[in-house]
């Protein structure tokens, strides 16, 4: 069986309520909360209903979409980078058998990566409702080339340890990635669904404002996101 239902707003209260009863019902003092998210600052999202004691962090790394109803096309499986925790370790021996696991001595360092270059790919593809092939373009290239350079400076900024060598890199794992593949951005905003910008490149402006830091690229690519997809409420 199956039905359309319409996105919710995260933000709402009553959805917030509910979110808090249903965590607070299964959440007990031995509990841990994985949080695998896009972006930063895991721990934040839940302290109101979880000490970040039991809270622990996860970045994906992965090549998936929503293809259709109940469907998803997984392109590269890739794997799951957690802190170097006990929790973390514990958590590792339950899923190692369905996902690779790796250890992130820096874990802030990886998910600022994460963010950085998620951000950029994402940008891109969805202004141009591309798939990742879009950046085989000299002009998009170098748009991504620029959005890696400021995304480092700001974590740089906000005292995350990531050198400007590391850009390279960066670029290197984009282009790795299959041409084929639609960014979970660009596939919302094509599907008119609730998008998650605010959460990526919304994310890196404001460090940059906060930090008083200049992120031109970063700045005008916002707000042409904005201008898109501002008629779309954005998701947590």
């Amino acid at each position: 069986m199956s039905r359309s239902c319409r996105p919710i707003d995260a933000e709402s209260p009553k959805v917030r309520n509910a979110v808090g009863d249903w965590l607070r019902r299964l959440v007990g003092p031995h509990t841990n909360v994985v949080v695998a998210q896009n972006g930063i600052d895991h721990e934040a999202r839940l302290p109101e209903w979880i000490p970040r004691s039991q809270i622990l962090p996860a970045v994906v790394y992965t090549a998936a979409e929503r293809t259709g109803l109940d469907q998803v096309t997984v392109h590269n499986y890739g794997s799951l980078a957690l802190p170097e925790t006990p929790v973390a370790l514990q958590f590792a021996e339950l899923v190692r058998s369905l996902v690779s696991v790796h250890f992130e001595a820096d874990f802030q360092a990886a998910s600022w990566r994460k963010l950085i270059m998620n951000a950029a790919i994402s940008s891109v593809t969805t202004l141009t409702s591309r798939p990742v092939s879009v950046t085989a373009n000299s002009a998009v290239a170098e748009l991504v080339d620029g959005l890696l350079e400021e995304g480092i400076r700001v974590a740089a900024a906000a005292g995350v340890r990531i050198s400007s060598t590391e850009r390279s890199g960066m670029l290197t794992q984009i282009r790795q990635l299959p041409r084929a593949h639609r960014t979970s951005l660009e596939v919302d905003a094509t599907l008119g669904r609730p998008t998650e910008y605010e959460f990526l490149s919304g994310a890196l402006l404001r460090y940059a404002v906060a930090n008083r830091i200049a992120v031109p690229r970063l700045a005008s690519v916002y707000a042409l996101l904005s201008a898109l997809l501002q008629p779309a409420r954005t998701q947590l």
